[in-house]
C-alpha cells in the first residue's frame, strides 16, 4: 500500500468506511449507508492497465509523452495487489442533508481528489451563474 500511495502522489490519508460515515454525521448528515465498488474497481483497473499496455498507451504517449503514460501504468501496477489483498476497497459514501427540500444527499468517494478543472475562454467563469 505504502509504495501504491507513493506512486499514486496522494495528498492526503485515507479512510475507513466507517470513518467516512462518522466525519458524515459528525458534519449533520443523516441515513448514511455505503456502497462498495471494489469489485467493479479491481476488473476497471486491469482493463484500465491493458489499454495502457496496449493502442490507448501509445495514443497517449503521442499527446502527453512517454515518462506520464509509463507512470500511470506503474502506479496501476501497484494499485492492483492493493485492490486484490483488500488493503484498498473503494466505497461509495452516500447520506441526507437534514431539511433539505426533495432529497438531496451527498455522495463521497474514498479515492484520489480528481484534477481541478482549468478555466478555459468557453468555460463560464464563478459569477456567471449565480446560485
Amino acid at each position: 500500500m505504502a509504495a501504491y500511495i507513493t506512486a499514486e502522489d496522494l495528498e492526503f490519508g485515507m479512510a475507513t468506511p466507517r470513518g467516512g460515515l462518522d466525519a458524515m454525521a459528525a458534519a449533520g448528515f443523516m441515513d448514511g449507508r455505503t456502497r462498495s465498488r471494489d469489485a467493479w474497481y479491481k476488473v476497471q483497473a486491469r482493463e484500465e492497465l491493458a489499454r495502457l499496455q496496449g493502442d490507448a498507451g501509445r495514443l497517449a504517449t503521442e499527446v502527453v509523452g512517454p515518462e506520464f503514460v509509463e507512470t500511470i501504468i506503474g502506479i496501476r501496477q501497484r494499485m492492483i495487489p492493493v485492490l486484490d489483498s483488500g488493503e484498498h476497497c473503494p466505497t461509495h459514501l452516500l447520506a441526507q442533508k437534514p431539511g433539505g427540500r426533495g432529497t438531496p444527499s451527498l455522495r463521497l468517494s474514498l479515492g484520489k481528489r480528481p484534477p481541478t478543472p482549468t478555466p478555459s475562454r468557453t468555460t463560464p467563469g464563478p459569477d456567471a451563474h449565480p446560485r
